[in-house]
């Protein structure tokens, strides 16, 4: 979502030349490799996941399937994005950053001022200030833009039910929670996240709730099956890798091995992500 404001300038007077096309080109092929060859692949594995029957999927199936949809949708979305912000910087044009790591968030309200970026901070400019203003009702218009949000993402029920699952999360962490989740690992701080994907996916709200009763044990479900097990391992090195690659360890690892003076073109290493 581009704001006028921030091309402003640039549409009036854009430079384009040999370094933008090149960063820009990089930035196009690392978002097409992201969508191709990792979000296609988890989305395969994916969909096969949630074509089970629920009565035969085991605990760890659950999880399992939902947090490979988890890394499918930000490697899917961030993959769009940086070919969108690479395009866009060939033809001049420097768009802002719409993913920023989301999953090395540690609370929810963290997690959405890293994830689509754009969408965001939109909802907040447009609906929660104004309406703040207005009515000096946080709860209310926090209440309305996750409504709004579920919203634009389907005249669906279970979009509505997403929206206002973050809407009671952000809630709840505004009132006390955010001082209970530093004191919890950083792993289960992201159960809102995944719980909140599984709602996402799942239009059938029977299905849905059956679906969290597997995950929380309380079908009878085994804890894990041999399909689980095949899955895992054959896809083993993918799912590590992007793991990694949802995480700013890359670009760490990248800042700390090359220097400045390797593949400097026009005061920027090619490719590496800081300095685009």
């Amino acid at each position: 979502i581009v704001r006028y404001s921030d091309i402003r300038l640039e549409i009036e007077d854009r430079v384009i030349n040999a370094p933008s096309i090149i960063r820009g080109a990089y930035r196009f092929s690392v978002g097409l490799a992201k969508k191709v060859l990792i979000a296609n692949v988890l989305g395969k594995m994916s969909v096969a996941l949630f074509s089970l029957e629920l009565s035969k999927v085991s605990i760890l199936s659950s999880w399992f399937m939902v947090i490979i949809y988890a890394l499918q949708l930000y490697f899917d979305f961030s993959g769009y994005s940086d070919m969108a912000i690479g395009l866009s910087k060939m033809f001049g044009f420097n768009l802002l950053e719409n993913f920023n790591y989301p999953y090395i968030s540690t609370s929810i309200t963290e997690f959405w001022t890293r994830w689509h970026i754009s969408l965001s901070s939109f909802f907040r400019d447009y609906v929660f200030i104004p309406i703040s203003l207005k009515t000096r009702k946080t709860y209310l218009s926090l209440f309305i833009v996750w409504f709004l949000t579920g919203l634009w993402h389907g005249a669906s029920y279970n979009f509505i039910l997403w929206g206002l699952f973050y809407f009671v999360i952000l809630s709840i962490e505004k009132l006390f929670l955010l001082k209970l989740l530093k004191r919890l690992p950083i792993i289960l701080r992201k159960i809102f996240v995944i719980l909140a994907n599984n709602i996402f996916y799942r239009t059938d709200l029977s299905n849905l709730f059956n679906s969290f009763k597997v995950m929380f044990g309380l079908n009878g479900n085994e804890f894990y099956d041999l399909y689980f097990v095949s899955l895992f391992k054959e896809n083993f090195f993918l799912i590590i890798l992007a793991m990694i690659l949802s995480t700013p360890l890359l670009d760490i690892l990248t800042k700390k091995l090359f220097y400045e003076e390797i593949f400097y073109f026009s005061n920027c290493p090619i490719g590496l992500r800081w300095c685009s």
